[in-house]
């Protein structure tokens, strides 16, 4: 479809000049509005993501209708007389802050990424850049107005080649305003380099008027230009000043924590383009039940500074952190971790049970650690609507940055959540680069947790595990595991390494992509294979992981490579296994065919772990010994702990762990806490202690030796009862060889 020419248009305007400023006006408002759907459309088809849910999505959409109302009171009031004196100034001022936004990305490839400046160039390199092209491309339909019928046809391609090259990195760098992104994505390459080919672009275009125009033949030469577009050397050297004097405040802010004048915070309404709202809590309506007391989140021990419940809009939204860049690699961990999945189907099976036997109430003492964001919003309630699936973020960002202080006695989600969370600091709740510019230092001061975080009772406020009276009357201690790394060497001066937390083994340190410095990573690295499988098996859980990455390749990133890791950091050596021969076998077999006995040690000895193993729900866990003997000729002879067609363990395997049972003795395979009785054979192994198992083997009349006997310590996250009940698949999570021996034993 071709688009109709300015001379074929009959528009019943006053002059010919004003026709032409009002179609192409009505060219470029459709552009915007296109460019205002582009982030709706990338989200829906790339990242499966509605864009009205996104942090940055109602500001961007406001801020584009009020550049579009600009652009086209722009282009209505370039034809007044009165408007031809300030509108090159104002254009002129727009071009120094687009120069400024090119000398940012020139600067940003020399400076150290991690420093400061670099931090608040890129933000202000953003901001100004999005301010500034909507009104220079208005001011290129003004300049393509008045200019087009009356030049040549090189010219006229040289300009057109300078708009298509500043369309496109417009285009980019609005895309980028709104995902983020480091250096490696390719896209942000092209938006570099057609960037920094912007100004030899325009000073050919330059070069080719002034040599064509100095022709005495010359085409369309009926009418001058308009001032209103053209630049004078005295808007060039003002645009230019502009250009070079911003990059030297935002140094002088970055050196000097220079404190944002009250003037331009007053200005952040104008900036933000969107009311600003302080984060709000409330009471719960008179239907909000409370069997368990006064407090709104009883039985769990979640404290609130308020007493009250919180709004659901700034307790999720953890994937906001990563989306300008700044902590893409945490949060795509984060997204891969355990914390991500706390409220993952194995946890909802198991609450469920509880909501349909004690009531939706009861549910509040397993939500406290494992669903924090319906309760703190008052969503575990009959008829609530609690968050779920993809969009249920489990222990978010803003649950751990803020909590303002735990118990000294851990246990229960014992934690305060703070009435002032971090990224809703003064009031800017969506746009995270202009809260990390104008007020850096405040974020990062609230930051500072970081003595609160190396404290084991910090994770202790939701790993360690009693049972409330409100639950089970016989309030007994399921799980402590920071009272077994207390007991431990790990936590004493003298231990194998120093004192060590919690910190040092789950969240050991990697380079993040963006500060080039070493952080703590939080995809919390444990023996958690369960989960990982289990959501390795839908590629929509990696897609949303992977939204988070921008470029960093020697970090994994899916769920199956955090498997993977999760199975080479079991089988690491923190546990340890040692077999050795007892005693030689019987001299021969009696005449009737009784078989000789070959008997080993089994030592295993826990050396890296801080706490007791196996750990978690060792109820539900699977840690269980494998033997498997073979005689000279390779045949198997005798087995044990080898699971069966079913994946069960069968009946005499050496086992790990622990098992539950009600009050009247009847085994309890669903985690039901409420009804916990008594804890059986319990055999797990304290951190810094050894246990031993002695293993005999029967040997068979006539066996050909020498015999081969494998010896495997394996884990499997989850019991095969278990996972039937919560997925009635087939399913069966991944079994892993902790430590796998082989020793030769002779026999007569």
């Amino acid at each position: 479809m071709r688009l109709p020419r300015l001379s074929e248009l009959k528009i019943p305007l006053p002059r010919k000049q004003n026709r032409r400023r009002a179609v192409m006006g009505l060219y470029l408002l459709i552009g915007l509005l296109v460019i205002e759907q582009i982030p709706r459309t990338v989200f829906g088809w790339a990242v499966h993501h509605d864009f009205d849910t996104h942090p940055l999505g109602r500001p961007y959409n406001q801020l584009v209708r009020v550049l579009n109302i600009f652009v086209a009171l722009l282009i209505l009031l370039s034809g007044a007389r009165a408007a031809k004196k300030w509108l090159p100034r104002f254009y002129a001022f727009m071009l120094g802050l687009l120069l400024f936004a090119l000398w940012g990305a020139i600067w940003l490839a020399c400076v150290e990424r991690s420093s400061m400046f670099a931090f608040q160039l890129s933000m202000w390199h953003m901001f100004f850049g999005r301010l500034a092209m909507p009104f220079l491309l208005a001011y290129v339909v003004q300049h393509l107005l008045v200019w087009w019928p009356g030049s040549t046809r090189i010219e006229r391609r040289a300009g057109v080649a300078f708009t298509v090259i500043l369309a496109v990195a417009f285009g980019i760098g609005t895309l980028f305003t709104i995902l983020g992104g480091p250096e490696s994505l390719p896209l942000l390459a092209v938006h570099r380099w057609l960037s920094w080919i912007l100004l030899p672009a325009l000073a050919l275009h330059i070069v080719l008027e002034r040599r064509w125009r100095a022709k005495p033949v010359q085409v369309g030469t009926a009418r001058a230009p308009d001032p209103a577009t053209k630049f004078s050397r005295r808007d060039v050297r003002f645009a230019l000043i502009v250009s070079v004097v911003l990059p030297f405040g935002v140094l002088a802010l970055a050196k000097h924590s220079v404190a944002m004048p009250e003037f331009l915070l007053n200005l952040m309404p104008l900036i933000e383009s969107t009311p600003t709202e302080q984060p709000s809590y409330h009471d719960p309506d008179p239907s909000y039940e409370r069997p368990f007391g006064p407090s709104v989140f009883a039985p769990s021990r979640v404290e609130a500074t308020t007493g009250k419940l919180a709004d659901a809009r700034w307790v999720q939204q953890s994937k906001s952190c990563g989306y300008e860049g700044c902590h893409v690699d945490i949060t795509k961990t984060w997204a891969l971790s355990g914390h991500r999945h706390s409220m993952n189907p194995f946890v909802q099976k198991a609450v469920s049970l509880l909501q349909a036997e004690r009531g939706t109430a009861a549910a509040r003492y397993c939500a406290g650690c494992h669903d924090p964001v319906n309760l703190l919003t008052g969503q575990i309630r009959d008829g609530g609507s609690p968050v779920t699936g993809i969009d249920d973020e489990g222990v978010t960002c803003t649950i751990c940055h803020s909590t303002a202080h735990v118990s000294k006695q851990p246990g229960n989600a014992s934690y305060a959540f703070g009435t002032s969370p971090i990224f809703f600091r003064r009031g800017v709740d969506r746009s995270r680069y202009l809260m990390t510019v104008v007020f850096l230092d405040d974020h990062f001061s609230e930051f500072k947790h970081d003595r609160m975080f190396e404290d084991p009772a910090f994770c202790g406020s939701c790993h360690v595990h009693h049972q409330p009276a409100e639950i089970n009357p016989r309030e007994l201690t399921v799980a402590d595991k920071i009272g077994e790394w207390r007991a431990g060497p790990h936590s004493k001066p003298d231990g194998p390494k120093g004192v060590e937390t919690c910190i040092d083994c789950h969240m050991q340190p990697e380079t993040e992509s963006y500060q080039q410095k070493p952080v703590h990573m939080h995809r919390f690295l444990s023996s958690n294979t369960g989960l990982a499988s289990y959501y390795a098996r839908d590629p929509a859980w990696d897609d949303y992981s992977n939204y988070f990455h921008r470029g960093v390749t020697d970090l994994k990133f899916t769920h199956q490579e955090n498997l993977e890791m999760a199975q080479a950091n079991l089988a690491s050596g923190v546990v340890t296994m040692d077999v050795a021969l007892v005693a030689a076998p019987v001299a021969a077999p009696s005449e009737a065919g009784d078989p000789s006995n070959v008997a080993l040690d089994v030592s295993i000895a826990n050396v890296g772990v801080g706490h007791g193993f196996p750990a978690g729900a060792h109820d539900l866990i699977d840690v269980w010994l494998q033997v498997e003997a073979r005689d000279a000729r390779g045949q198997t002879f005798w087995t044990s702990g080898v699971p069966d067609d079913r994946h069960f363990l069968p009946p005499g395997t050496v086992r790990f762990g622990s098992e539950w049972a009600d009050e009247d003795g009847n085994p309890l395979q669903h985690h039901e806490i409420w009804r916990l009785a008594s804890v059986r054979n319990e055999r797990r192994i304290a951190s810094g202690a050894t246990e031993h198992e002695r293993v005999a083997i029967p040997v068979p009349a006539g066996t050909a030796g020498p015999a081969k006997v494998r010896v495997r310590l394996r884990h499997r996250r989850f019991n095969q009862a278990f996972v039937d009940w919560v997925l009635a698949d087939g399913t069966t999570m991944p079994i892993t060889d902790v430590q796998d021996r082989e020793v030769e034993v002779a026999l007569p």
